[in-house]
């Protein structure tokens, strides 16, 4: 389970009572999406530079996590800097197909996911649609960091 605590690593100084309740509330129906996956055999594992099963940067600082305005990490506008945004430590990239085989699940919890190919080793959540409104969206108009998961390979 990803606690509050967990959410705001490295970004304490930056909590409110209101962004408490908006990134519970958000983790909240990502417990309820991973409850799914894991009763599925899909494991998650705690990302070693955080400590945590939120994916982010060497040291800890817990990029994947809350963002305070002022970050650098991911775009200016990042759901992240609201508390509605979490990036789900995934080396397998088990969870990534589980998720895509299950869009399903994901709109019944209220979720939003970034298209896999541009989250290698993580998978994006948010609870918040993205600009384009779609249940899978592609994040940025760079190239894709990543192929498709192995698990969606003939």
């Amino acid at each position: 389970m990803i606690s509050v605590d967990d959410y705001f690593k490295g970004s304490e100084k930056h909590r409110t009572l209101e962004l408490d309740a908006v990134a519970e509330a958000m983790l909240e129906k990502v417990e309820g999406l991973r409850e799914e996956a894991e009763a599925d055999g899909i494991y998650f594992y705690r990302d070693p530079d955080t400590g945590t099963e939120i994916s982010g940067a060497k040291g800890g600082s817990g990029a994947g996590g809350f963002r305070p305005q002022n970050s650098t990490t991911g775009a200016a506008l990042s759901a992240h800097k609201t508390a509605h945004a979490v990036d789900v430590f995934d080396v397998t990239r088990n969870f990534a197909a589980w998720c895509m085989a299950h869009l399903d699940r994901l709109r019944e919890h209220g979720l939003y996911i970034e298209d896999p190919r541009w989250t290698p080793g993580w998978v994006h959540l948010q609870d918040v649609p993205p600009r384009s409104g779609k249940l899978c969206y592609i994040p940025a108009s760079t190239p894709a960091l990543a192929d498709w998961p192995p698990q969606w390979q003939a």
